[in-house]
């Protein structure tokens, strides 16, 4: 395996033609096998799959907290299993599983130890503290000590001591488990910000509509192979093609025989469907039946994470 994020190939020794990416290559630990990946300097990543298909093994890897068994891994131009040092000041990682802070102590104080380490400006460290303090709204909770906050608040705060300052790579895994929506939506602002400053983001997740949200590209998992790699809407368009929509109507029954779709079925006031969104988008279905009749209530229904992997498990036997 290997892993390149953030300098130019000439650090890197397994593909020196490839400048400023992560890059996995032949890559081999637990239930992960021959993973081959190339990731651009500067993209936000998904990494979507079921339990146990190898998403935390993968950023456990990047981040040297692994390290592989067979192949080569590089992270910034460096081994991160063996260099995790020289890497600790440019790339950030939080792991749902493990606690970024120490339970007996409060998250102010623990910020305070952050400045110290801290390499910039310290007015800066503060303002961007309460930048994030006001977004995340811990203000309420911030001295307290860690062990008596939920996990949602927990989880804002060691986010916001995650986010805080500058990194050229951040690996997130299972970030959001435990937050409520709130917490969850400025999360991804903030994981939006950092994009647009340049920053190369991994993120794992079970979500894969939260994960749409901010990430270019998408890496399926499934039991330890990567089923597929590329753009978010090359993911729906190959593996999911197959939209829903239920509709109640009130007034003509609308006439659906020259709209291109998988199936309909009307009762009474309720119309259900199926399209392709390879052939027609739900904007297009929606607007034809609105030059018929009057909407009332509308749910677009999308394919799941578990319809994808089946989807893509199945054309994977299919190629073997």
């Amino acid at each position: 395996m290997a892993v390149f994020a953030g300098q130019d190939a000439a650090c890197c020794d397994c593909a020196p033609e490839r400048k400023g990416m992560i890059c996995f290559q032949n890559a081999g630990k637990f239930i992960l096998k021959n993973i081959e990946l190339y990731i651009p300097k500067g993209v936000a990543v998904g990494v979507i799959g079921a339990s146990g298909a190898g998403k935390t093994t993968l950023l456990k890897l990047v981040s040297g907290l692994l390290e592989s068994d067979v192949g080569i891994v590089r992270t910034m131009g460096k081994n991160p299993a063996r260099e995790r040092r020289l890497l600790s000041t440019c790339l950030r990682a939080y792991f749902a599983e493990h606690f970024y802070f120490q339970e007996e102590e409060t998250p102010r104080c623990q910020f305070h130890l952050m400045e110290v380490l801290y390499p910039g400006d310290r007015k800066m460290f503060w303002e961007e503290y309460k930048m994030l303090e006001r977004q995340f709204c811990f203000s309420e909770y911030v001295d307290k000590p860690v062990k008596h906050l939920s996990l949602g608040q927990r989880r804002r705060v060691e986010l916001a001591a995650v986010l805080l300052g500058e990194a050229g790579l951040y690996l997130f895994d299972e970030a959001v488990n435990g937050m409520d929506e709130q917490g969850k939506h400025v999360f991804w602002k903030q994981l939006q910000r950092k994009k647009e400053s340049g920053a190369t983001i991994l993120i794992s997740s079970h979500n894969m509509e939260e994960i749409r949200q901010v990430c270019d590209r998408i890496i399926l998992l499934d039991q330890g192979r990567v089923l597929y790699y590329g753009d978010r809407d090359g993911l729906i368009r190959r593996f999911a093609p197959i939209g829903q929509i239920e509709i109640q109507f009130e007034g003509r029954l609308p006439d659906m025989e020259d709209i291109p779709l998988v199936w309909y079925h009307i009762q009474q006031d309720l119309l259900r469907l199926a399209y392709n969104t390879n052939h027609i988008s739900a904007a297009e279905i929606i607007q034809r039946i609105l030059g018929q009749t009057h909407i009332v209530r509308m749910n677009v229904m999308k394919q799941n994470l578990s319809d994808v992997i089946a989807a893509a498990s199945a054309e994977r036997r299919n190629d073997e």
